[in-house]
């Protein structure tokens, strides 16, 4: 697996910040089948809420898009503590595939972690 992403995060009010990221990335059974035409792009944006300030621990939703797929996300998570929960099709032929793991999972596989 080779993946690629970067995010940009601000605060907007209060405890509410905003995010935007973007991402690449594949998957192939030895490293000498990676071709970079194989490579999916995804991208996105979310809403946090700050639930402690002192842990860093943040309530996430995020909608994110990528090659014939897009998702929602929902989450808690900083510091040791991580969730996430995927929500949305991933193919337009209804199929999925849950095996690509990463923070949004580049936005192209609908991804469960907890």
């Amino acid at each position: 697996m080779l993946v690629g992403q970067t995010e940009y995060r601000r605060e907007i009010w209060w405890r509410f910040g905003i995010t935007a990221f973007i991402g690449a990335g594949q998957v192939a059974p030895t490293f000498t089948d990676f071709k970079f035409s194989n490579t999916r792009p995804g991208g996105g944006a979310g809403l946090r809420f700050v639930l402690a300030p002192k842990n860093h621990i943040n309530l996430r939703v995020d909608f994110s898009v990528g090659q014939n797929s897009h998702a929602w996300y929902a989450g808690i998570g900083g510091g040791i503590l991580k969730g996430m929960l995927a929500i949305g099709r991933t193919r337009q032929d209804g199929s999925d595939h849950r095996s690509f793991p990463s923070e949004h999972a580049s936005n192209l596989f609908t991804y469960r972690r907890f």
